[in-house]
């Protein structure tokens, strides 16, 4: 990732705004064209789906781009024949639960039927749009997890053959523990089959997880949590051993994006600590 990393620090705040894929119009990205042009002079790369490549990017201002390259499935959709038959199976002498059940069997296979995803952009096709590389999420441990691998092995292929990077992106459902030992093993797995770099989640013992991959890692930021909170997470993950991170939500869903984007760059590239970070911000938001 050396065309990637910012070269003074050898680090990286990318910014990722490629969500609506499957949540459709995510807050703070109902338009984001707007989103992206206050907030992309403060990052090293960003991180786009390829709608939004195509019609949202501002053209004045020039970043690398990371184009989000797998999808196909929405928060909505759960199979309606394996739903009922499981609702079958569980309910049997409990006819009067059966609703409840019923819910409960839908929001699982909902999430778990996110994993059931397809190479959306060819390398081929990301060539010709001048992106500096693409990303494929792997859903390690879910029903898909062999389908969701070998997408990332095959685009790793043509990635090469087409001088891009290729960011593997750890995926976690509700089932899954955020622990080092999954994360790890998920990591490891995403640098074994192509990545040339690694998108996961900070969890404790984090160390543990960078020193198990041999490629670059840098953290989600993942639901929107405080200000303070998140500034916290960036300080561990770079402390630990992490490149940077790729952040959406806990950037444009602040009050403040433009000034949260200043403290998280602070972070990563200065080394300022929580609190300071924490001082900047409200300092930002203020102007």
């Amino acid at each position: 990732m050396t065309n990637l990393l910012n070269d003074r620090t050898g680090k990286i705040v990318m910014l990722a705004v490629d969500h609506g894929y499957f949540q459709g119009p995510t807050t703070g990205l109902e338009k984001p064209k707007d989103t992206i042009e206050q907030l992309i002079p403060f990052c090293d790369a960003v991180s786009p789906t390829k709608g939004i490549f195509l019609h949202c990017m501002p053209k004045e201002v020039k970043v690398p781009v990371i184009l989000r390259a797998s999808g196909g499935n929405s928060i909505l959709y759960s199979d309606p024949i394996e739903l009922e038959k499981e609702v079958i199976l569980q309910s049997a002498n409990k006819i009067e639960e059966s609703n409840a059940i019923r819910e409960q069997i839908q929001a699982q296979m909902t999430d778990r039927e996110l994993s059931n995803e397809g190479i959306t952009v060819s390398a081929e096709e990301a060539k010709s749009l001048l992106v500096e590389g693409v990303s494929i999420s792997i859903y390690v441990g879910s029903r898909y997890q062999k389908d969701s691998i070998l997408n990332l092995s095959k685009m790793s292929e043509g990635a090469r053959k087409n001088g891009l990077e290729l960011l593997g992106i750890t995926a976690v459902g509700k089932e899954m523990k955020r622990d080092s030992r999954y994360l790890g093993l998920a990591s490891r797995i995403a640098a074994e089959h192509g990545a040339d770099i690694v998108k996961t989640y900070y969890c404790d013992d984090f160390e543990k997880v960078v020193n198990g991959c041999f490629v670059p890692i840098v953290i989600a930021g993942g639901k929107k949590i405080p200000e303070k909170d998140a500034l916290e997470i960036c300080y561990r993950a770079i402390s630990d051993g992490a490149v940077g991170v790729d952040m959406g939500r806990n950037i444009f869903q602040s009050r403040y994006p433009v000034a949260m984007m200043k403290a998280v760059g602070a972070v990563v590239h200065e080394g300022l600590n929580p609190e300071t970070a924490f001082e900047l911000f409200n300092d930002e938001s203020s102007n």
